[in-house]
């Protein structure tokens, strides 16, 4: 129990740092973009944002992984992500700009990770309070990264498609680190007496200064 309230007490030194933050874009496209860019560009941009720019998506997405290692949980937490993102997309196809500081994206991503990683230390099952962080989460993300297709002022169609390109590029990244996860660690390593405290703890912690970390990186190093 002392650890438990140590922890959390621990988890909220986040807070500050993450509202003291003066950071820098969370960026999926590129500063200049291909005359007439076609779906697959965009699709491609989503995907590369999430395997090999910023690992906050594979870092929040591992912290929900670990005690989900089930196909239904995991897939049901992608899908939320999923449904909450095109919910965000929706909405700008109809001029709705409701939050577009991309600035804060990575902090958000981090904070959301590091929050669950602490749930992850405290408890082997799924506590309900992730879910709806998950989809507050995926809501800021898609209606910041969103406004950046937004801005370029492109014609109703060509709106619709790059930004559900894009969103495809994200989702299928995100499941496809899940699906490598699942048959890395899932089926070989969670059902393992030592699963939850040689693999699952010392991962939190990890991920928790990995998010310490992104919060640092963005405010200070870019």
């Amino acid at each position: 129990m002392k650890t438990t309230v140590r922890l959390k007490y621990t988890f909220l030194l986040l807070i500050p740092l993450l509202l003291a933050l003066p950071v820098t874009a969370h960026f999926v496209l590129p500063q200049t973009l291909p005359q007439n860019p076609k779906a697959s560009f965009y699709f491609s941009e989503g995907f590369r944002h999430v395997i090999f720019g910023n690992y906050s998506h594979l870092v929040l997405f591992l912290s929900l992984f670990l005690v989900s290692t089930e196909p239904r949980q995991f897939l049901l937490q992608w899908f939320i992500f999923f449904a909450a993102d095109l919910v965000a997309l929706s909405f700008l196809l109809f001029n709705m700009d409701i939050f577009s500081m991309t600035i804060l994206l990575s902090p958000i991503l981090a904070f959301a990770s590091a929050f669950i990683a602490v749930q992850n230390i405290e408890s082997k099952k799924i506590k309900p309070a992730r879910y709806p962080i998950l989809i507050i989460v995926a809501l800021l993300h898609s209606f910041a990264f969103g406004s950046q297709i937004h801005e370029q002022q492109l014609a109703w169609q060509k709106k619709a498609m790059a930004i559900f390109s894009l969103n495809a590029g994200v989702s299928v990244a995100e499941l496809a680190f899940l699906i490598v996860l699942y048959f890395t660690i899932g089926r070989f390593l969670s059902n393992k007496p030592f699963y939850y405290t040689k693999i699952v703890k010392p991962l939190s912690v990890a991920i928790i200064l990995a998010a310490v970390w992104f919060m640092y990186a963005a405010a200070y190093l870019q």
